[in-house]
């Protein structure tokens, strides 16, 4: 496990190390709001999973989420897991445990629920062919099925995203690598997987203006069916891109392209997905650039782009790469992978779980210490209750494997 641990942290490592900005501060609010925190469930790194990467899927007074490592003692290949709430406690249940070849191996991306409670996901690797899947899973019965199995360039490979869905059960997700472009491994897709397991490449990044290595967030869908994300990597500023995809047509254009090069304070490398709002206006986060180097929240609106806050690796959190979710009071809810505390995790720190107000003022809700949990990937989700939000870390707790989260967050207003 500490194997797999170490090589999450190196990969980490180098996205941070890869590109970094220069320096001047944004609005932001030291006194954190009175969050309450508590476990739901301490991984220990065997049967139960480890390192969970993806955010959670709420369904009623349940829970389901995936790890990336532990679960099958051989393998090692992660689990799907169910957490659910019966008479005040959360009790978890291992509904799959992956063994490589040729169910898949290594889920990062977050599930996603059809309208008869089937659970559809992807693997990073395994499969046939080891370069990951996309799968389907019975919660009630545990019963995996691999729709499909990337076969790699000029196919798609790697699927680090989770899926969305269409009306008629069709599914749409990208991959990093794969596709045909001037990298050997390619420069992703975005590919539909129709009910009887066919899959169609939507798109193939050429690694120019639509950009290169799509992003960990799920693509978002607006009511004509078009696609939206990001990519990580390329772009006219060459640290990426939002793109659209018209599936009709098949056709990719990108709406915006980050650039701090030409427009200093500007964000890059984005790496989560987008949260959308009526008009076509697209919020996320960028994992670095802005005017501290440690990333941004953005709007995008008509192709014009505003930062929104600028991270500083300090008490307020940096390195942002998970999806944001936003409440009625128009508030924004995430976190970041390091900043916070820097004492507990050095030397980038624990990271955090934000919020920001409409006036782009940032509080931090809560900040990792390791002990409780360290580094989430993922965001927040909203559940059940009020003011309850859900989230996982990918180290930390007692045997330092990750842990699923519940936070109940202040009213709004405080």
């Amino acid at each position: 496990m500490k194997s797999l641990f170490a090589m999450k942290n190196r990969l980490a490592a180098n996205w941070v190390l890869a590109f970094i900005a220069v320096i001047v501060l944004s609005a932001y609010t030291s006194a954190e709001a009175q969050a309450h925190y508590r476990h739901l469930r301490q991984f220990s790194g065997g049967e139960d999973g480890s390192v969970p990467l993806s955010g959670l899927l709420a369904d009623h007074n349940t829970l389901y989420g995936t790890t990336a490592s532990g679960g099958d003692p051989l393998c090692h290949c992660g689990v799907v897991f169910k957490l659910k709430l019966t008479q005040g406690e959360w009790k978890q249940r291992v509904l799959y445990s992956f063994t490589g070849v040729p169910d898949g191996a290594s889920p990062w991306g977050k599930l996603v629920e059809d309208s008869a409670g089937n659970l559809y996901g992807t693997t990073y690797a395994g499969g046939a062919f080891g370069l990951g899947t996309v799968f389907k899973l019975d919660p009630d019965t545990g019963q995996e099925t691999v729709l499909y199995s990337f076969t790699g360039p000029p196919d798609g490979q790697n699927p680090q995203a989770g899926l969305v869905l269409d009306s008629a059960g069709n599914l749409y997700g990208t991959t990093l690598n794969g596709g045909a472009c001037q990298y050997p491994q390619g420069c992703g897709v975005v590919f539909k997987v129709d009910t009887a397991g066919n899959e169609t490449i939507v798109h193939t990044f050429t690694g120019g203006y639509d950009g290169a290595f799509p992003g960990y967030g799920a693509l978002v869908r607006d009511p004509g069916g078009n696609l939206y994300g990001v990519t990580n990597l390329q772009g006219a500023g060459g640290v990426g891109v939002v793109f659209k995809i018209n599936v009709e047509n098949e056709t990719a254009k990108a709406l915006y392209s980050f650039d701090p090069a030409n427009k200093p304070g500007d964000g890059s490398l984005p790496l989560g997905g987008l949260l959308r709002l009526p008009g076509n206006i697209f919020i996320g986060t960028t994992t670095q650039g802005g005017t501290s180097g440690w990333g941004t929240v953005f709007k995008l609106a008509g192709g014009t782009e505003t930062v929104l806050y600028n991270f500083t690796k300090g008490a307020d959190g940096g390195y942002p790469q998970s999806d944001l979710v936003r409440d009625l009071q128009g508030r924004l809810f995430g976190t970041t992978l390091y900043g916070g505390d820097n004492t507990d995790c050095p030397p980038y720190g624990c990271g955090t779980v934000f919020k920001l107000s409409p006036a782009g003022v940032e509080t931090v809700l809560h900040r990792f210490t390791g002990s409780e949990g360290a580094n989430p990937w993922a965001g927040v989700i909203k559940g059940p209750g009020n003011n309850s939000y859900y989230g996982t870390t990918t180290t930390g707790g007692h045997f330092d494997q990750g842990v699923v989260f519940e936070m109940d967050l202040p009213p709004a207003g405080k």
